[in-house]
């Protein structure tokens, strides 16, 4: 893997205004921050899609390495567990009155904004923990690592430790506590009145979404849904699953959560809000591939 974004190079994108509205968009494995460089990163793609309905808001990036630092595809080498919510803090709500801040992640991105907010909630009195949807309208979770198909790990577990990334070691060794850990964040978040969406893609190969995962994310009140994408291209199966992060169903269903957002609407409100309809797109081939893999 190469470093395309060197730490030392200024990326004022990757960090929040101290004031308004605005997007946090948190990219997954091996992805990166330099626009000049190929693949081109998610923040480039998504943030004209996000700012094109919410005129009033602003897509902001989140940095691997430092806020405000272009980070590369190796910074993203980071054992969750652990750091989750060091690197999460500097991107939390600053409770000013006039900041609000949408959390958009996608793959590796969910699981490190859910422990990193569980981190910050840890921290703060009860009062406020209680009620942070006032600075933190949402989270929207696209295609999150919750839990890594049993192919991939069997097939990385054959790999010498070297050649494995810190967050997939952990997915090895520590599957079942990651597992519960991420879903008490899920519900320490809920427990905050954040809502919390989730748009995925049952095919994924890379990552699996079991419909007992779904169905006890739906009992405790996160707003799911599936997407579709209709002819994929023949390609491995992590690449198929960076595709996920811009295709077209992909950003359909996005935009109907961030225009429900930017109306200042109740989050969630309708009659069924988690109702299992897909949103399915034309069928759909593509040769880009996102999330920054690097060929």
């Amino acid at each position: 893997m190469r470093e395309n974004a060197p730490a030392t190079i200024e990326w004022p994108e990757g960090a929040l205004n101290p004031s308004g509205n605005q997007y946090l968009v948190i990219d997954g494995w091996l992805s990166q921050s330099n626009p000049a460089s190929t693949p081109q990163p998610w923040l480039t793609r998504i943030g004209p899609l996000i700012e094109g309905i919410d005129l009033a808001g602003k897509a902001r990036g989140f940095s691997y390495g430092l806020p405000r630092k272009h980070y590369g595809p190796q910074s993203t080498d980071i054992p969750l567990l652990s750091v989750a919510g060091q690197k999460f803090l500097p991107y939390a709500p600053s409770r000013q009155s006039d900041q609000r801040v949408t959390y958009l992640s996608f793959s590796l991105g969910g699981p490190l904004l859910l422990l990193g907010l569980q981190s910050y909630l840890n921290n703060l009195p009860l009062e406020l923990a209680r009620n942070l949807e006032t600075f933190v309208p949402a989270i929207i979770l696209i295609q999150p690592a919750l839990v890594l198909s049993d192919v991939y790990l069997d097939a990385a577990e054959q790999i010498d430790e070297i050649g494995v990334s810190s967050a997939i070691g952990e997915y090895l060794a520590r599957e079942d506590e990651i597992r519960e850990r991420l879903l008490q964040a899920v519900q320490d978040i809920l427990d905050a009145g954040i809502p919390v969406y989730l748009l995925y893609w049952k095919n994924d190969h890379f990552l699996y979404f079991p419909s007992e995962l779904i169905d006890h994310l739906k009992s405790i009140g996160v707003i799911t849904r599936p997407i579709e994408l209709g002819v994929v291209p023949d390609i491995d199966d992590f690449r198929l699953h960076c595709l996920v992060s811009d295709h077209p169903s992909t950003k359909k269903a996005l935009a109907t959560i961030i225009k429900s957002l930017a109306m200042r609407t109740t989050v969630g409100s309708s009659n069924d809000p988690n109702n299992e309809n897909s949103i399915a797109a034309t069928d759909h081939k593509s040769s880009s591939i996102s999330c920054g893999v690097i060929s």
